[in-house]
């Protein structure tokens, strides 16, 4: 896949289209092993949803993506099948993690017990989060508002996304909360334009381009969205339908496109590089492999994306750029 990916990018294919061939692959993989679980261990007792979040739910996965995910089942579920799915989840998690999407450092996969409870329970769930949210309900929900269905019984994964987006929607103040979360990722441009580059560790003197190039923009998409319930997931997705429902102007929402394109961009061709030289891919780019022209053009785009941040923050109140 690594290789596939780099002869893409030299052939200039659009990110956003690289990102769905790699969610495809991964889907395909994912489905498959949850045949082959069905297959080991049985039929399952009950119906169920395996759930996707972050990337792969919104269909944007990049080189070095871990997974995300869970498992969905239905309320009539007995205590004495909670056996046949650990081992399940558990066969799918330790599948995915050897064909290349590793473990999720924050363990949030379908073989977490917390991860793997009946329809209502997941409802409840989303709630206490939307309605009496903390700064760590706040933090989960920019991973599981990123949901999509992959395998099972849709209606159950249907029934859940309509109960996430009526309670977001009529929710301001947990709107707020999310808006003030997403400032934390803020572009990484100083007062001057000038670039600011991490500090720490092995990438010091670098940009992060997924934390603060890709996500602040994902962020900024996911908020729109669920305050206006729109369904979509995949972040060209949502930038279209809130122009469509009104609540993004037409000029911002391509702006912010372009500039998703092109941040991504730049990073998955950071990536097709240390795929060539044989090294571990990452997200950071030191800005001096760049030409003169393309750090002015990404310049430019992180400040379209620090605009809509302060647009956000007008519109939802709570947070400090």
């Amino acid at each position: 896949i690594p290789v596939l990916i780099a002869k893409l990018v030299s052939r200039d294919t659009r990110a956003v289209e690289i990102g769905k061939v790699l969610t495809t692959l991964s889907d395909g993989v994912t489905r498959r092993l949850i045949r082959i679980a069905e297959m080991q261990y049985g039929p399952a007792p009950c119906a169920y949803a395996w759930l996707a979040f972050g990337s792969q739910a919104r269909q944007e996965m990049a080189l070095g993506s871990d997974q995300d995910n869970a498992l969905l089942l239905a309320d009539d579920v007995l205590k004495v099948d909670g056996e046949y799915f650990r081992k399940f989840a558990e066969f799918v998690n330790d599948g995915l993690n050897f064909c290349g999407m590793p473990y999720c450092p924050g363990d949030i996969m379908a073989k977490n017990d917390k991860w793997r409870q009946p329809l209502q329970e997941w409802i409840a769930c989303f709630a206490n989060w939307i309605e009496e949210p903390s700064p760590k309900a706040v933090m989960h929900s920019s991973i599981f508002f990123d949901m999509r269905h992959i395998a099972g019984d849709e209606s159950l994964t249907a029934q859940l996304h309509e109960q996430v987006l009526h309670r977001a929607k009529k929710n301001t103040i947990f709107q707020a909360l999310m808006s003030d979360n997403a400032l934390l990722h803020s572009p990484p441009l100083g007062f001057f334009k000038t670039f600011v580059l991490e500090t720490d560790g092995d990438h010091a003197h670098m940009l992060d381009l997924k934390k603060r190039g890709t996500i602040p923009i994902v962020d900024i998409a996911r908020n729109y969205a669920l305050s206006a319930g729109l369904y979509q997931v995949n972040t060209m997705d949502r930038l279209h339908a809130m122009v469509d429902a009104r609540v993004m102007s037409e000029s911002m929402s391509r702006s912010l496109e372009d500039a998703h394109e092109f941040i991504a961009g730049i990073r998955l061709q950071a990536q097709s590089r240390q795929v060539s030289a044989g090294i571990d891919v990452d997200n950071f780019l030191d800005p001096q492999e760049l030409s003169p022209l393309v750090r002015h053009q990404l310049k430019d785009a992180f400040t379209i994306v620090r605009e809509a941040q302060t647009a956000m923050k007008a519109r939802f109140g709570g947070g400090v750029l």
